[in-house]
């Protein structure tokens, strides 16, 4: 996808991995702080293994909280699949439910944050709006 700024689809048959993606989320906070943006390694970013899709992430920092939400559709409403992970520095998963029987199409935000999402199932509107 040499010069693509998106993406509209990736699918995997049996096992996969897609590497080189990006992206960014930014909202106002009531206080300046400079939050890292993920960043995604380099090699087997995206992997799925089994029913699990597997975002992983590197040079995470612990003073931060790192929570993937998931959707079936871009305009549905993101869900955390996991309370947050705290940032350890080094290679940090993020697992997300991707059973085709249960969820045929899955969208993935990976959220920074200074407080932890406490549980799955928070919706990222609510999340942020807290």
């Amino acid at each position: 996808l040499a010069g693509a700024d998106r993406a509209t689809r990736v699918a995997f048959l049996g096992e996969g991995a897609l590497g080189n993606f990006r992206g960014y989320h930014r909202a106002l906070v009531s206080d300046p702080v400079e939050i890292p943006a993920p960043v995604f390694a380099a090699d087997g970013a995206l992997a799925v293994s089994g029913s699990t899709f597997i975002v992983s992430l590197v040079g995470t920092d612990a003073g931060f909280w790192y929570t993937a939400f998931a959707a079936g559709a871009l305009d549905g409403e993101f869900v955390s699949e996991a309370a947050s992970v705290r940032g350890t520095g080094g290679v940090l998963p993020l697992s997300v439910d991707a059973d085709p029987q249960t969820h045929p199409t899955r969208f993935v935000r990976v959220v920074v944050s200074r407080d932890p999402c406490e549980s799955a199932g928070v919706a990222l509107s609510a999340f942020l709006a807290r």
